[in-house]
């Protein structure tokens, strides 16, 4: 339905159609470094961590009920969701400036290993659930159990969605590369070495996102261990982290985009991009506001 005008708004804001959801993660596993991508997900607090579980290298459909993702307040249709407002906050001087992404986390595949130059092939036994047209999807790896040495490269065969239509064998659009050393929660293609890319992987040109993986190389592979899992997101709204103990109020009412709509299941994430290195055990808090109607 949505909402017919500002008097609307206020309307159903005045019914109890509203939701806020808090949430305050604690940055592990050694200092976050300056310009690559987190998915703060993973970090203990609340929500409570994610693991990135399920059956090695197999599609897997998380939602609201998951449990690690942001709560939002439950289904509504046949209104929709929106987020109208958001705060943010970091409490050590290395948080912040920072960018934040929420996200929706439509679709993941588990256990795939950066140790292996064998290519990888997954399983779609489960197909997206939301966004299902592919519009506006966007993939990052992320590791769940740190990397050891060398710098790969990736390659992935990917089914698209464009304006005409869907194909699958579709590749990256640009040559990308990993880190060396990459820790729990970073994505190993972003940062700020030759043919990095975050925080999402570029895809083939004319297509407008992606809908499953069908394999994944990794060339010159990580040395010892490197497990990732791969995922496919909805990009919803993003969120400057500005300065340290200083609360960033965004209101989507009037930002663009205006009202980012928040789809029944919705299993909402946080991305995280330090200007600095994020020292260990900076915490970043918050929380969300949604509107139905």
């Amino acid at each position: 339905m949505g909402f017919s005008s500002l008097d609307d708004l206020v309307t159903e804001l005045t019914a109890g159609k509203r939701w806020r959801a808090d949430f305050n993660k604690t940055i592990a596993n050694g200092a976050y470094v300056a310009g690559a991508w987190y998915d703060l997900s993973l970090l203990s607090g609340s929500p409570v961590a994610n693991t990135y579980a399920g059956t090695a290298l197999a599609a897997t459909i998380p939602d609201e009920t998951t449990g690690w993702g942001i709560y939002h307040g439950g289904n509504v249709s046949s209104d929709t969701k929106h987020l109208l407002k958001a705060v943010v906050n970091g409490n050590t001087a290395t948080v912040a400036p920072g960018t934040l992404l929420l996200v929706d986390t439509l679709l993941y595949y588990p256990t795939i290993l950066s140790t292996s130059a064998t290519t990888q092939t997954l399983t779609n036994g489960s197909a997206l659930t939301r966004y299902t047209n592919g519009n506006g999807n966007r993939a990052f790896m992320v590791h769940t159990v740190a990397s050891g040495a060398n710098t790969p490269t990736v390659a992935m065969s990917y089914t698209r969605q464009n304006t005409g239509g869907t194909d699958t064998g579709r590749a990256l659009g640009a040559t990308t590369a990993f880190n060396a050393s990459v820790g729990i929660g970073r994505f190993p293609h972003s940062g700020t070495s030759a043919n990095n890319r975050g925080p999402f992987l570029p895809l083939q040109s004319g297509d407008t996102g992606i809908r499953s993986v069908q394999s994944v190389t990794v060339t010159t592979p990580h040395a010892t261990t490197g497990t990732m899992a791969l995922v496919i997101c909805q990009p919803l709204a993003e969120i400057p982290l500005t300065t340290a103990n200083v609360p960033v109020i965004m209101d989507f009412l009037s930002a663009a985009p205006s009202l980012p709509q928040v789809v029944d299941g919705a299993c909402l994430n946080l991305l995280y991009q330090p200007a600095g290195a994020a020292a260990n055990g900076s915490i970043i808090n918050g929380s969300l506001e949604f509107v139905w109607g």
